[in-house]
């Protein structure tokens, strides 16, 4: 679904994979895909993002030299996903993928005003501390060329619509 104008996002502070601050300003000058998750997700995260690879390599192979969409994993799981962790993940997932996570409260004004939920549910009773979910949307958020949230796709993810849909969103901004 593409918006009916593109919102600006709000001041927030995240870390890259690398470590580095990570804020609006990350997004501008470049398409980007972005999904928040978690790296111990045990099936929509992992799926979701071969999914958006995939789509990725494809629409390189149809515009060699052309724009591609940077596809940005936001881990809603601070307490276990560091850069370092983030950074062994999303380097499955091949060339164009990036991850960053921050403070719950950072992580909060950016998914407010994406429309994402996410909540870090207790453990069971009789499981290790480290041992919960975290529950959270399956939307993948566009940010456009100019830093703005433009577009959201919902689940179902497939190659084909992120194929057909992603180069008829950049050429409209």
């Amino acid at each position: 679904m593409r918006l009916p104008s593109p919102m600006a996002l709000p001041e927030f502070e995240l870390q890259d994979q690398d470590g580095k601050p990570l804020t609006k300003e990350w997004f501008e000058n470049q398409w980007t895909l972005v999904f928040f998750g978690f790296t111990n997700c045990p099936d929509i995260c992992p799926a979701t993002l071969q999914v958006l690879s995939l789509a990725r390599a494809q629409l390189a192979a149809a515009s060699p030299g052309g724009t591609l969409p940077a596809i940005l994993l936001v881990s809603v799981d601070p307490g276990r996903d560091t850069p370092d962790i983030l950074k062994q993940y999303v380097a499955h997932f091949g060339d164009g993928v990036s991850g960053a996570t921050g403070k719950l409260d950072e992580l909060q004004k950016l998914t407010k005003t994406l429309g994402i939920y996410f909540a870090i549910e207790d453990p069971a009773p009789d499981s290790e501390p480290d041992n919960y979910n975290v529950a959270h949307s399956a939307h993948v958020v566009v940010i456009d060329n100019h830093g703005d949230y433009s577009a959201v796709f919902s689940a179902p993810h497939t190659i084909e619509a992120f194929v057909a849909d992603v180069p008829l969103l950049m050429s409209r901004r």
